[in-house]
């Protein structure tokens, strides 16, 4: 992409596999804003990429494979449908790849959260790495701290991996995962060292969902909707949105639900509860590639 600094960078490597690797130009995080996804998208159209026998996904930044969306831009947005416009680019863009048709790995370090967790989700498998040069891993969806909702895919996605009781507790805001936890829940496939190379048959990866929906679907939703503060803040808001969306994947399917995650963000987004925490991110934040 002429004039814009590259982030993407794939390694073929001897035996048919393509390292793509994520170090976006400006600071120690990677960020995903809207250069980033659309040079994503052309990079995943290149014929090396496609006819790779297996794509890894990884970050050369030591602090972590990637902290989110670009919480600056989307606090930029004037209105729902430039917000949405913003969601709609990244999912394309995440759409893509988990439409590749080899099989696709997040080799994941340090801080996976929020949007980084759902770049992590479109690949099939996950990888943990954890050495002395890597900040420890750190997975989750803070997105409903700041008034926010998952849009791009992981509403749907987390639960069909982990289910649904695990999935309400990561996407509602709960604790972040390190790398046992996310073994231990099936979030992540593998736990590698810092120079670890994987052996061939670590390639050959299985698809794994758990039964979906659940039977139990309506009343786990209702019980948590009780479960919930009663204040109309941002956060409360947002995890009464997240419910409705999961609420539709239960009855409609994921394209359904998906649709509602970007719109429902983007309606946050521009709310005066969700302006308020993101301008306050703003100014907390003074540099755009601190993790969300």
């Amino acid at each position: 992409m002429k004039g814009i600094p590259r982030a993407w960078h794939p390694e073929q490597h001897i035996d048919g596999r393509v390292t793509l690797w994520l170090d976006r130009p400006g600071g120690p995080h990677n960020i995903l804003d809207s250069p980033t996804f659309l040079e994503l998208e052309e990079v995943l159209e290149r014929p090396d990429i496609r006819s790779a026998r297996l794509l890894v996904v990884r970050s050369r930044k030591p602090r972590g494979f990637c902290a989110g969306a670009d919480l600056k831009e989307l606090a930029k947005c004037t209105g729902a449908k430039e917000a949405e416009a913003y969601m709609r680019r990244g999912w394309s863009a995440l759409k893509a790849l988990m439409g590749l048709p080899m099989p696709t790995v997040a080799d994941v370090h340090g801080v996976c959260l929020g949007g980084g967790l759902e770049l992590a989700l479109a690949c099939r498998a996950r990888w943990v790495r954890e050495g002395e040069d890597l900040a420890p891993a750190q997975l989750g969806a803070p997105e409903v701290t700041h008034g926010l909702v998952p849009s791009w895919g992981a509403i749907s996605a987390l639960p069909r991996l982990i289910g649904l009781d695990a999935a309400l507790t990561v996407l509602l805001g709960g604790p972040l995962l390190g790398a046992n936890e996310a073994l231990a829940l099936g979030l992540a496939d593998l736990r590698l060292s810092e120079t670890t190379q994987p052996s061939t048959a670590e390639f050959e990866l299985r698809h794994r969902e758990v039964p979906w929906p659940p039977p139990d679907w309506p009343e786990a939703l209702e019980r948590t909707r009780r479960s919930l503060p009663k204040e109309d803040d941002g956060p409360n808001l947002a995890r009464r949105r997240l419910l409705d969306v999961l609420e539709k994947d239960c009855e409609f399917g994921f394209d359904r639900a998906q649709e509602a995650a970007m719109v429902g963000l983007s309606e946050l987004a521009v709310s005066p509860a969700g302006r308020t925490l993101l301008d306050a991110f703003a100014k907390k934040r003074p540099t755009s590639d601190s993790p969300t």
